[in-house]
């Protein structure tokens, strides 16, 4: 779970028990910019739902994008490595 770096409760949706965060509460909860985190949106790193004019991420998604730029630890087996075993099992 990422934690955050200010308190954001009062800006998150929830809509059937998923938390749902506006853009400026991913850009309190990660140290990016708003033109990186655009750009995430623009390359489709980042799943993004569009209600009206609103833009809504998903939590989950957050963590699992951070999660692919994850730099392994000398003689770990890469992300890619790893899901590539995953699965083959």
């Amino acid at each position: 779970m990422l934690k955050c770096r200010g308190n954001i409760s009062q800006t998150r949706v929830s809509v059937n028990h998923l938390e749902y965060l506006r853009p400026d509460d991913v850009l309190e909860i990660l140290p990016i910019s708003r033109r990186t985190l655009s750009n995430w949106q623009q390359r489709r790193i980042v799943p993004f739902h569009r209600v009206g004019r609103t833009v809504l991420f998903k939590q989950s998604d957050i963590e699992e994008a951070i999660t692919r730029y994850r730099v392994a630890a000398i003689g770990e087996p890469s992300f890619r490595a790893r899901r590539m075993i995953h699965r083959d099992a």
